[in-house]
């Protein structure tokens, strides 16, 4: 009650509402909004908040129904009130708007995200999870793997192919014989090139780019706000400017720029820094052409799925803190790195047994 009216617009700026709860000793005594602000009242910047401020409506219970909420605050023709939880303490805001969300299930997460896998799409608000489970992002990072391993594959086959015909040395690339020459390390970059093109093919034409498409395109619908039906998340971007496709353009040009020249440090920062700026403009063309294609009615219905889903499990837990440890679960990352590294430790074991420790040695 005694902070000064500076101190409220500032919070006021920051609000997603357009007035604020002041509070005394963990009870909402008064409302701030932009008219009681308004200099032309008289207030200066350094009047109390306690004596501009307007009586608050009165609050609603924690665990009052939405529909019950709503009622009363449509009732009383007030557009915002203070929620309390137990002994009076002041828990948040609401608007009549989330309310109305939260009565007709629509109460959206403000961000989330996902992952493809081979069962379908999985997305994430870091506190609820909807559509694929555990096993299906392991999957997923076992499909990787193996796409990854394949195209290798296919180019080691393509390559001493073209050695035997024309002995270039690109098997150089494997180690399988010595690297010879000043063209070393651009024959071993060629071959990298060749297998990030062989393995974009392979993916985009894999189940994943289309599950990956339905789930940036949910996830847009979601935070868009847009209805979640298959004809509106149709019409939504398959590009997300969070999508870790970004990252991955940035490793591949660092990995490529390292294999061909040493760049000195200052040099390399620029780099790095043009890189990373630009991330999202050259990983949105990855995801576009590569990482993504139309889905088919089924990946898209496994979207919305999904989307529906995740609504639904977000309600039931607003305002519940999230951990640590939850966030990095629910990321998926640790599951998709499992199956990652168990495709690799696969192939590592089928290779050992069999003599042929020229590929891993190339991956590694």
């Amino acid at each position: 009650m005694r902070d000064p009216v500076s101190k409220a617009a500032d919070v006021l700026r920051l609000s997603p509402l357009p007035v604020v709860p002041v509070v005394d000793a963990d009870r909402t005594v008064g409302m701030v909004g932009m008219h009681e602000l308004s200099l032309s009242n008289g207030v200066s910047t350094a009047t109390p908040v306690g004596r501009v401020m307007r009586p608050p409506p009165p609050p609603l219970p924690a665990g009052m129904p939405a529909a019950d909420g709503l009622a009363i605050m449509e009732s009383l023709g007030v557009a915002f009130a203070p929620v309390v939880a137990g002994h009076g303490r002041l828990a948040g805001m609401v608007s009549r708007a989330d309310l109305y969300a939260l009565a007709s299930g629509n109460l959206r997460p403000v961000r989330c995200g996902g992952m493809a896998t081979p069962l379908g799409v999985y997305l994430t608000t870091g506190l609820v999870r909807a559509g694929a489970g555990d096993l299906g992002l392991f999957l997923a990072g076992s499909a990787m793997g193996a796409l990854a391993l394949l195209s290798l594959a296919l180019v080691f086959v393509l390559v001493w192919l073209v050695d035997e015909r024309w002995n270039i040395g690109l098997m150089a690339a494997f180690g399988i014989v010595a690297p010879g020459g000043a063209h070393a390390p651009l024959l071993r970059a060629a071959v990298t090139l060749v297998w990030i093109a062989v393995y974009a093919v392979l993916f985009r034409s894999s189940p994943l780019a289309g599950y990956h498409a339905a789930e940036h395109m949910t996830v847009n619908a979601i935070e868009q706000g847009d209805v979640l039906t298959a004809r509106a998340v149709r019409g939504h971007s398959r590009v997300h400017v969070r999508c870790g496709t970004n990252l991955v353009v940035v490793m591949f040009a660092f990995a490529l720029i390292g294999q061909v020249i040493a760049l000195p440090g200052v040099w390399l920062g620029i780099f790095a820094l043009v890189v990373v700026l630009n991330r999202t403009v050259v990983g949105g063309v990855a995801q576009q052409y590569v990482t993504t294609r139309p889905p088919t009615e089924r990946e898209l219905a496994s979207g919305v799925a999904a989307g529906q889903a995740l609504i639904d499990a977000h309600q039931r837990v607003i305002g519940r803190p999230i951990t640590l440890w939850q966030r990095i679960w629910c990321m998926g990352i640790i599951q998709a790195a499992a199956g990652l590294f168990a495709a690799y430790e696969l192939l590592a074991l089928s290779l050992s047994l069999l003599h042929a420790n020229t590929i891993v040695d190339f991956l590694g």
